[in-house]
């Protein structure tokens, strides 16, 4: 049975997971390829609070990305 995916928005902080899939437009997609994220990195989720952007690290550099980002990003989660 395969994982199944969950938004960016859902993990704790401290959790490693794989991105799986983008939901937006070209725009988006174009933007977030842009910060050096895409589908099947696998990034670490460095802060993730009731507010405020979420920070992620991903081949050693820390990126934060907005609610709106985040909610865009579908992930399996790989280990806490």
């Amino acid at each position: 049975m395969s994982p199944s995916a969950i938004l960016l928005t859902t993990i704790s902080s401290g959790t490693k997971v794989k991105i799986a899939r983008l939901i937006g437009g070209r725009t988006f997609k174009s933007k977030i390829t842009a910060m050096g994220l895409h589908v099947g990195l696998v990034i670490t989720v460095i802060r993730n609070e009731s507010e405020g952007p979420i920070v992620v690290e991903a081949k050693g550099v820390r990126i934060a990305l907005g609610r709106g980002m985040s909610e865009k990003l579908s992930v399996y989660r790989l280990e806490k």
